[in-house]
């Protein structure tokens, strides 16, 4: 069961290029990579990382990630 408590993703480049994507649900509406915890024990961390693969095919664990500690 999805818990309500979420997180958002800003996947970018180093020239800060970010990567949007267009929702499906909502044609012409861009956001970035978000999604909410599957259980209540997951890591928001964790949590980024599966929904950057879902969303995106990107592995995140082959990157640098920075909690920015921002609620």
């Amino acid at each position: 069961m999805k818990q309500p408590v979420s997180t958002l993703v800003l996947v970018y480049t180093s020239d800060l290029d970010v990567l949007l994507i267009e929702r499906a649900d909502f044609p012409g509406f861009w956001q970035s990579v978000t999604g909410s915890l599957d259980r209540e024990d997951e890591p928001l961390a964790g949590t980024a990382v599966r929904e950057v693969l879902e969303e995106t095919g990107i592995d995140a664990t082959r990157h640098r990630l920075v909690d920015w500690r921002i609620e």
